[in-house]
Formats: structure tokens, C-alpha cells, sequence
């Protein structure tokens, strides 16, 4: 983990990982690997199979940031107009996840900007260490980006998230 000093998010600034069901599987590419890509970039392909989930986690150096003056988080999202879900999970100070359901329903790049209020306290799910105040926490922990063939059957298949420039900011 290294501080959060730049203004956007990058593999400079925040560690990230990878997870998957033994139904699927997730590939993480960083610009080390294809040089056409540079640190601000985070790109996974995923493969979901049936009843399988994959995500990718960016973690945060939480006593670097100060969240709770932030109401709105700001990327760029590719778009291939394949109407999959995508899921973003908020996971605050106490563990517990906020998500917004993201619908690939574009061509190209596409500014997203997502207030904070819009991540929904995810009620099927929480980790087995939360504590449950159903109320956002800061600092944030962690930005989730999930794709489940449970919860969005349309999820199943092979899908290349790419994203860039992530902020947290103040509107």
C-alpha cells in the first residue's frame, strides 16, 4: 500500500486484488503486462460461470483520505453496449458493503458519476466481520467491482472491465 496523494486512484496509490467461485475466473492486467495501458488504469476480464462470481478489489490506505468531506466518486468506464451488470460495492470503515448496480449499455468511454447517496446498504451480502450500523462509515475501505451469475444471470460469460481516473470528490 502506498499513500494517496495523486488525484486519481492508481496501482501507484492502492492495492488490489482479485477473487473468484470456482465457477469463474478473473484476470487483473496491469501496464507492466500491456504497455499500452498506464498506472491510472485498471483493466480485469472476467469469465463468469453459472452461479459464479468474480471481483475485483482496489483497497484503500484509509488514514490517508479523508472520505467523509467526498459525496461523490467520478471515473471512466469503457462501454461495449453489452447490457451486462456490473456491481460497485462502497465497503466502509466497519466492513459493511454499499453498492450500485453499473448496466454496460454504451459504446466507448463514458464519464460515470456516481453520488455516494446512490450505493444502497446490500442487503444478501455483507462479509462475516461487519458490524451492522446501516449507516456509510468512513474511511472507506475498499471499491468493489463484481460481476455475479447468482444475483444477474446476465452476468454470465466472458466481460473486460476497463476503468480509469477514479476520484472521490466533493460536488
Amino acid at each position: 500500500k502506498v499513500m494517496l496523494t495523486e488525484k486519481y486512484f492508481s496501482k501507484k496509490n492502492v492495492y488490489y486484488d482479485s477473487y473468484s467461485s470456482s465457477y469463474s475466473y478473473l484476470k487483473v492486467f496491469s501496464s507492466s503486462e500491456d504497455k499500452s495501458l498506464d498506472d491510472r488504469f485498471f483493466v480485469a476480464e472476467y469469465n463468469i460461470g453459472y452461479l459464479g462470481w468474480a471481483e475485483l478489489h482496489l483497497v484503500f490506505e484509509t488514514n490517508k483520505v479523508n472520505f467523509s468531506k467526498m459525496n461523490v466518486i467520478k471515473m471512466w468506464m469503457y462501454g461495449k453496449k453489452t447490457y451486462k451488470s456490473i456491481m460497485f460495492h462502497l465497503v466502509d470503515w466497519f466492513n459493511e458493503r454499499y453498492t450500485v448496480r453499473i448496466l454496460d449499455s454504451w459504446d466507448g468511454w463514458k464519464q460515470l458519476v456516481i453520488p455516494l447517496e446512490k450505493f444502497k446498504f446490500r442487503m444478501d451480502f455483507q462479509s462475516g466481520d461487519y458490524k451492522m450500523n446501516l449507516k456509510m462509515d468512513f474511511p472507506l475501505r475498499s471499491l468493489i467491482f463484481s460481476m455475479n451469475a447468482y444475483r444477474s444471470p446476465d452476468s454470465i460469460g466472458k466481460y473486460r472491465l476497463m476503468i480509469k481516473d477514479i476520484e472521490f470528490l466533493r460536488e
